[in-house]
């Protein structure tokens, strides 16, 4: 037992032997002596206590030594970070080089994290958001298609739904309003919700209070809450607000409270950057019932319930309404979704592809960066074999050139943070105003820093691991005779040359999905949009109040003579303005279309057809050609017979096989049985009198059936709001001699004088729309190409490194070729094939990869515009432009090779 305790303490002192082993060895001690007290007469507890008071000397003694091991650990640590700045600093050109590769792919990975950290990592501010959840009906074979349930099914819902603590309801969309208070009128957004709304939420408002359901049946004025920064910008912070009316969108409003700093809220990833709600209006559904099939329900789970719990009572609920066995609901089910994933569930594939972008850069600079520390490790091996000479072993090594390579990446890691804050600037300026990136405030917090910090150490370790493995075993015998030739062995340039293989094939996929971005974009641009945008101003006007819109009773609309009055002095005015050579309105509806002389249908099951009620000058402002017939004229007023002109996608579909010129269409307005309001048929049919050529406002948009009809020639009362918005709310169009913006200032005049309370709004011109409705296919091939641009960078470094390390390291050889006659460009030839080999190699590999990677792409939703995942003409440029740069990289190493001197490379040798 003694001999047993002295090699414990001698063991405690060995760096070789390990804790575990110390303790196991510790503990077999123990339990001798302790039944060696046993067998002297002491009971289990006293043995055992004397057995540990014997060894509380080792204890002691194990503990001491841990803290000197600790001690030199740090020690050993200190001193490898300082000999490896050393080293690092007697190479300039190789740090610079590793340093700048790795701040350009850790940068841009600390640009994707930051942009997307607050989208996906970042819960939303209320209570308890696990138990937060968004209740839909989603279409069974598209499930991308989502609606709001029926009031029906919504009232069984609350009545019989035992998962929820409460329901409410909100508009998945901002509205856009006139606002009017303390005697200004603006353009601005709002929310209509249902009163228990924030009370789901968790939210109390800062001053004042929300929402109540009985003051919605007073019509005095419903109740407004403000927000923050509008109250703010406003008000002035006055406290005094509440109880004040104001105006939304013709509707007096009485406000009740405000709600906190830094309230957000949305329930569809769709939304401006420009576009913040002003206030959130209280729904009366017991004036508008129709309402309720436009809002969204959200609801708060109860404790302990899940979401698929909460999904299989809904679709029980569901099955039991005569509602959901009538063809209209044919198709859908009940779904439940957590508000954090149904905020982003559309956008998960592109942020998975965003993130995979981001990595692909980061595999290529860990390999460019092991390519060329193994391209440094030959002028190192003199050195490293003396170390191992003199005693050194292979895990010393192996950490001290894992300590150079960490405190690169560390490096590289800040530079890359500093391109970060530059990467962040140009990401928001390429992306699109609208969509999920335009959502939160992106910057550089702490868990981006605490992101970078491990992404750097990660990065060290997985490019250095390689070649400190690899150079940590040298030959010895050839690096320390002299006047040796300091072979690598043979397998180094094979793994150098596998490197630049997975560089080059990395880069050709991120190459061939920018040329297919680049592709698309450019067939986008090619894309003939139907009608001449140049020098077309576009403008909003939206009529609201009561002396334009009113509804008697619950649900109808019915509109005032103004409204007509209001858009011909409107145009007469815009047309007398200098340099306006014409002015057109055009309001937007969804309508039931039946042609006369077919069999009668239902209503909801006849077709869709998008509805423009347009003055008589519209397609000549817009420049639209008539394909046949006649366009609609200033004739064509309320008195008169009621015509119609379609577009030239409405004859494809409606009219295959006949003219549809005088034919006679019937149009019906109304949400149908599902909605729970009356389908009202137009007082007329319409005599099909011309058709126009395709367009629409985006070069993006196939061309859908659509229909014009007269601006005077409309129903006076429609059985919801949706047709009324044709009327109400309308596009000013303005065909300037140039410069459109400029006649900004004279509309907005003439608005407010033919009526102060209406403000148009968003003043684009019609060019710059277009440009717009491609931002999103504009910021992927953006993407794909900054990101191909960097790969690229890297593979020129990389490449280059590779062939200069192989021609220094065949001086040798090379001399010896020409010693025997070989011509230099023989020489030039073979350095040259040398590149061009390993290039090959990578573009088959990278071609394979990139054709098994196209099914994914398809899946992925690409903004893939007339090209094909698979394009030949991609991959095409691809390859030659990745040739053309390892030819550029192999140009300089090949003139260098044959500028050897054979005499000089023989003597040395």
């Amino acid at each position: 037992m003694l001999q047993r305790i002295g090699n414990l303490y001698r063991n405690l002192f060995r760096k070789d032997v390990v804790d575990g082993d110390l303790n196991k060895e510790l503990h077999s001690c123990l339990e001798i002596l302790t039944q060696e007290k046993i067998r002297q007469g002491m009971d289990s507890q006293e043995a055992r206590r004397q057995a540990r008071i014997e060894l509380g000397g080792v204890e002691q003694v194990k503990e001491q030594v841990r803290e000197i091991r600790a001690g030199a650990l740090i020690q050993d640590l200190w001193q490898d970070l300082r000999y490896g700045a050393r080293m690092l600093g007697r190479s300039p050109g190789f740090t610079l080089v590793a340093v700048l590769s790795l701040a350009l792919v850790i940068g841009a990975n600390s640009t994707i994290f930051s942009v997307l950290n607050p989208i996906l990592f970042h819960s939303l501010p209320y209570d308890e958001t696990n138990r937060l959840v968004v209740l839909s009906e989603i279409k069974i074979d598209q499930p991308d298609q989502q609606r709001s349930p029926t009031e029906l099914t919504y009232s069984e819902w609350t009545r019989h739904a035992k998962t929820f603590e409460q329901m409410a309801r909100v508009a998945p969309y901002l509205q856009e309003a006139t606002i009017a208070a303390r005697g200004l009128a603006e353009p601005g957004f709002f929310y209509r919700v249902s009163p228990t709304f924030f009370a789901v939420l968790g939210v109390e408002p800062q001053i004042g209070r929300t929402f109540t359901s009985e003051e919605l049946s007073h019509r005095s004025g419903e109740p407004v809450l403000l927000s923050d920064s509008y109250w703010r910008r406003r008000f002035g912070a006055d406290p005094g607000v509440l109880g004040e009316q104001m105006l939304v969108a013709g509707q007096v409003n009485v406000i009740v409270g405000v709600l906190p700093p830094g309230f957000r809220f949305r329930i569809s990833s769709y939304s401006y950057r420009s576009r913040e709600p002003h206030v959130w209006q209280s729904t009366n559904l017991a004036r508008e019932p129709g309402a309720g099939r436009f809002l969204r329900p959200v609801a708060r789970l109860k404790p302990g319930v899940s979401v698929q719990q909460a999904r299989l009572e809904l679709e029980a609920i569901s099955r039991n309404l005569e509602e959901t066995d009538s063809p209209a609901d044919e198709g859908w089910r009940t779904d439940v979704q957590l508000l954090q994933d149904a905020l982003f569930a559309s956008w998960n594939d592109q942020f998975l592809l965003l993130s995979g972008i981001a990595v692909l850069v980061l595999l290529i600079g860990c390999a460019n960066v092991a390519n060329l520390l193994l391209a440094r490790a030959r002028r190192r091996e003199k050195e490293i074999s003396v170390r191992v000479s003199m005693g050194a072993g292979r895990l010393r090594l192996v950490r001290q050139l894992l300590t150079e390579s960490i405190l690169l990446a560390l490096l590289g890691g800040a530079l890359g943070l500093v391109l970060a804050f530059w990467g962040i600037a140009l990401f928001v300026a390429v992306a699109p105003e609208w969509g999920p990136f335009a959502q939160e405030e992106v910057s550089i917090n702490g868990t981006v820093l605490v992101f970078t910090a491990v992404v750097s150490l990660l990065t060290g370790v997985i490019f250095g691991l390689a070649p400190a493995l690899r150079t940590s075993r040298p030959n010895l015998y050839e690096s320390l005779k002299e006047g040796g030739r300091r072979s690598t062995g043979s397998d180094r340039p094979l793994l150098r040359n596998l490197l630049i293989v997975s560089e080059v094939s990395l880069t050709l996929i991120l190459l061939v999905g920018a040329g297919l971005m680049v592709r698309s974009f450019m067939n986008l641009r090619q894309e003939d949009p139907g009608y001449d945008p140049s020098n077309l101003l576009r403008a909003q006007v939206f009529l609201q109040g009561f002396e334009y819109l009113t509804w008697p009773r619950t649900v109808e609309r019915t509109l005032t003579p103004r409204v007509d009055r209001f858009w011909e002095e409107l145009l007469e005015r815009t047309e007398a303005l200098p340099g306006v050579q014409s002015a057109a309105v055009s309001g937007r509806a969804v309508c039931w279309f039946q042609i006369v002389g077919q069999a009668p249908t239902p209503s909801h099951e006849r077709p869709v057809i998008i509805y423009h009620a347009v003055s008589s000058g519209y397609f000549h402002t817009l420049g639209v050609p008539v394909v046949r017939g006649r366009p609609l004229t200033e004739q064509d007023i309320e008195g008169s017979r009621w015509v119609a002109v379609i577009n030239e996608a409405a004859a494809r579909r409606f009219f295959p096989d006949g003219d549809p010129l005088g034919k006679l269409v019937q149009l019906d307005f109304g949400r149908g049985p599902g909605g729970g309001l009356t389908v009202v048929e137009e007082p007329q049919s319409r005599e099909v009198v011309g058709i126009v050529g395709d367009f629409e406002p985006g070069l993006y948009l196939r061309a859908r059936p659509a229909l014009y009809v007269p601006n005077l020639q409309h129903m006076k009362t429609f059985p919801s709001q949706g047709g009324t918005a044709s009327v109400t709310r309308k596009d000013l169009f303005v065909r300037a001699a140039s410069r459109p913006l400029s006649l900004k200032p004279a509309v907005e005049r003439i608005i407010a004088e033919i009526d102060p309370d209406q403000t148009p709004s968003n003043f684009r011109a019609e060019e710059q729309m277009l440009s717009d409705s491609i931002s999103y296919p504009r910021f992927w091939m953006r993407l794909f190409l900054i990101f191909a641009t960097v790969a690229v960078m890297l593979v020129v470094v990389g490449v280059f490194g590779v062939i200069a390390g192989a021609v220094s390291e065949r001086n040798h050889e090379m001399g010896v070729r020409m010693a025997l006659g070989a011509q230099k460009k023989d020489v030039f030839v073979l350095v040259i094939k040398q590149g061009l080999k390993v290039t090959f190699v990578g573009l088959a590999l990278g071609a394979a990869i990139s054709l098994s990677l196209s099914r994914l792409l398809v899946s992925l939703r690409l903004p893939l515009y007339e090209v094909s995942p698979t394009a030949p003409l991609a991959y095409l440029l691809a390859a030659l432009l990745l040739i053309g740069v390892a030819l550029a990289a192999c140009y300089f190493p090949a003139l260098w090779a044959t500028r050897v001197d054979p005499v000089v490379a023989l003597k040395h040798e």
